[in-house]
Order: C-alpha cells, then sequence, then structure tokens
C-alpha cells in the first residue's frame, strides 16, 4: 500500500529527536521554520512503479531540472522539478541539513503555475472537473491547452511478464472562458471559432505553416496571441 506522510509530520518526528547543545538546536530551528510552508507544503514523494517496469512516468525522464512555480502569486525559481505525468504530481527536489535528499508532490491547492524545460504549465479547474496541470499558451480570452499524460500497460509472453509505460499523450483543447474544446487538426481548431474569425484564422495558419498536430510551441504561442486580437 501506498503511504505519505506531511511534511508537518516530518518536523513533528525531528523536534522530538532530542538535540546536543544549544548550537545545534538553533541550527535545526533554523533549517526546520525558516523553510516557507506556502512552498515545502505537500507530502512526500513515494510512488515507485512496479519492479521490472519499463519506461517511466515522468514527462521527459527522471531527472529532476531547474524551474519555477508560482503559489499564490509568489513566484519561486532556481527549483529542481520533475513532473510526474501518470499521477499528476508536481515533485520537487530538495536536501535538508543532514544532506538527506527528499521529494515533496506539491500540493495543487494552491499551486497557480509551473515552469520546467522552458514548458508552461497552469493549474485548472475546468468545465466543471477538479484542478488539473495543462500546459497553457496565451494570456488572453482564448486559451490553447495540452494535457499530457501516460498509461501503465501489462505485458504477458511466454516466459515473461512487466508492466510498461506508455508513450507520452497529449490531448489538445481550445479553452474560451471557462469551457474547454478538444481539437486534432488545423480544421477542427479553426472551427471551433465563430464564421468571421475562421478565414483570417486560417490564412495565419497557412502564412505561418503550422501544424498543429506537430507545431512547436512557439508556433501556437503566436497562434494564440493572434487568435486573441480578432474582436469577438
Amino acid at each position: 500500500m501506498k503511504k505519505t506522510y506531511s511534511i508537518l509530520a516530518f518536523i513533528v518526528i525531528l523536534l522530538q529527536i532530542p538535540t546536543q547543545g544549544k548550537s545545534q538546536d538553533r541550527s535545526l530551528s533554523k533549517d526546520l521554520y525558516g523553510l516557507n510552508p506556502l512552498l515545502y507544503n505537500g507530502e512526500y514523494y513515494t510512488y515507485s512503479p512496479p519492479a521490472n517496469t519499463k519506461g517511466n512516468q515522468f514527462l521527459k525522464n527522471n531527472h529532476f531540472f531547474l524551474g519555477s512555480v508560482e503559489i499564490k502569486g509568489t513566484v519561486y525559481d532556481s527549483l529542481k522539478l520533475n513532473y510526474d505525468v501518470f499521477n499528476q504530481k508536481l515533485i520537487m527536489e530538495f536536501h535538508t541539513v543532514q544532506n538527506n535528499r527528499l521529494l515533496i508532490s506539491l500540493s495543487s491547492a494552491w499551486l497557480d503555475s509551473f515552469t520546467i524545460n522552458n514548458m508552461h504549465f497552469r493549474s485548472l479547474k475546468v468545465d466543471g472537473h477538479q484542478k488539473e496541470f495543462f500546459q497553457a499558451f496565451g494570456d488572453g480570452y482564448f486559451k490553447i491547452l495540452y494535457f499530457w499524460h501516460k498509461n501503465m500497460n501489462f505485458v504477458s509472453s511466454t516466459g515473461s511478464s512487466y508492466y510498461v509505460f506508455s508513450r507520452l499523450y497529449k490531448t489538445s483543447m481550445l479553452l474560451e472562458g471557462n469551457n474547454t474544446r478538444i481539437f486534432k487538426s488545423n480544421t477542427q481548431f479553426i472551427r471551433l471559432f465563430s464564421k468571421n474569425k475562421r478565414q483570417l484564422i486560417g490564412k495565419f495558419i497557412r502564412q505561418h505553416k503550422i501544424n498543429l498536430r506537430k507545431a512547436s510551441d512557439n508556433q501556437v504561442q503566436e497562434l494564440i496571441n493572434y487568435c486573441n486580437t480578432l474582436p469577438r
């Protein structure tokens, strides 16, 4: 059974350990109470796939990358982050005063957004569902959202069986206000807009040679920025 332990419980346990001398006590106090409760808020990340599982549960790989998070409007940068897309958890790595490596699954309740690998994600509640992480493009009324995810499959053949993580899947959506609609191609994307916008957006896509099935992040950003310049 997977168990998670809160950071508060971890602090309480450490405080119960006998200390030797005032200087050590001050050091522990500084390192424990000095941690920002807005940032260091969540659960221990203890997820471990079954033995011999092939692939990984992360957006890219199991390495941690420098990134930033925004919590209640405050940005914290130079953090070591990774994104578990199988469990939909943002993971932060840090070291204690004893140089122990710890992983925290950051609480999504206060998390506004995060950036990792030059990809910007927002924590959004859309279509009445619970909050989820989306790679987000655009700051206006219209936004393009990518929902990244993986599955785990069981493979059984003669003499061997194992689990394997799927390839990375992407669901593309247009966010209009608080409602999302899925698209898979240029044509489907264009049809999500009112008739008076379709010809203009189609022309922009052709001129900039955008293929939304495999467009770069910069192309997607330019496209949604253009869509937001059109009168509603």
